[in-house]
């Protein structure tokens, strides 16, 4: 019964807001490429928004697809994707790392089939305040999918040694809340390959 109230207020209620924001912070973004890879993109859905707004090719990856979909899902691993190395401009990764428990392997495979970026939108936490208020609304908004929720969230400082870790340059850097009454802080970092990368 909580799992069917949840369900309802996340898709008629804080998703919808949800894809305005995205759209709004994560479009400049992706004004200068043209092939796009949506790791973790579940239903499609926000990257047929983004394509709506961009001339940009997507493809859409996820461990466990939605059966309704926006733009067509492959299932597959995060660590493991069935594209060949520099297969797109950009890899984007958009709330998915804070379910991996080894958050840097599925960084390198994003950097490993990108051409020269990979996006990241995900959230950081500076006190206990920060991450309780986290992991109340990834319940809210995952639980009711039976999505897995290791409430693995990182600092901000521990997104810069990940970026580092991986030879890839912080092109941009950007926190923020949705609103003055979100709980969560959200981070998008703009990285870029390196040319030893």
């Amino acid at each position: 019964m909580l799992k069917m109230i949840l369900r309802q207020l996340d898709e008629r209620v804080l998703f919808p807001a949800r894809l305005n924001y995205l759209t709004k912070w994560l479009a400049p973004h992706l004004s200068n490429v043209e092939t796009v890879l949506d790791l973790g993109a579940s239903d499609g859905r926000l990257a047929h928004r983004l394509s709506q707004h961009l001339p940009v090719k997507f493809s859409c990856c996820d461990v466990f697809p939605q059966e309704k979909q926006f733009l067509p899902v492959i299932k597959c691993e995060a660590t493991s994707l069935p594209f060949p190395d520099n297969t797109f401009d950009c890899v984007l990764l958009v709330d998915v790392l804070h379910h991996d428990l080894n958050p840097s392997a599925v960084v390198a495979e994003a950097v490993r089939v990108s051409r020269g970026t990979v996006l990241i939108k995900d959230h950081f936490w500076n006190n206990r305040l920060d991450f309780f208020g986290l992991q109340v609304m990834d319940y809210i908004g995952n639980a009711p999918y039976d999505i897995s929720l290791p409430y693995n969230y990182l600092t901000a400082e521990q997104w810069y040694r990940l970026a580092e870790e991986h030879k890839l340059e912080i092109k941009s850097d950007q926190r923020f809340r949705y609103n003055l009454i979100d709980p969560c802080r959200h981070i998008v970092l703009k990285l870029n390959k390196t040319v030893s990368g």
